[in-house]
């Protein structure tokens, strides 16, 4: 009887961490990393001076939550989140330095963001879901 017990014991402590390990690769696979690039302003398409503002971010589907990670990037940035193939639209004002989290519809199709400063540098990243 105990070797019966020991063995259920072992088989649920062996289910729990498969369960727990499977979990983790489920979540690790629930966002989506959006790649940032400085809109070119001028004419000819050229690329701007280096600068040391660095905007990162990431779509989480599970919560439908767009992060944007934010750094050096003045006082206010103008975030605009646009589905274009449904046409809907969120914009919000955030600090220049930081984490903004912004919730979105999560419906499918082509989505954009834009990131625009106050010095009229913008930077946009395309993903889709």
């Amino acid at each position: 009887m105990k070797n019966i017990l020991k063995k259920a014991i072992l088989l649920l402590a062996t289910l729990v961490s498969a369960s727990a390990l499977l979990f983790a690769e489920n979540q690790s696979a629930q966002s989506l990393t959006i790649i940032i690039r400085p809109k070119p302003t001028n004419p000819t398409g050229a690329p701007r001076t280096p600068s040391n503002v660095r905007i990162t971010a990431e779509y989480d589907d599970v919560a439908c939550i767009v992060y944007a990670y934010l750094q050096n990037a003045g006082s206010l940035v103008d975030i605009t989140i646009e589905n274009q193939s449904t046409g809907s639209t969120t914009s919000n004002l955030v600090s220049g330095n930081g984490t903004a989290m912004i919730p979105i519809s999560g419906c499918s199709g082509n989505w954009v963001i834009t990131f625009v400063l106050l010095n009229g540098d913008e930077y946009e990243g395309e993903f889709v879901l």
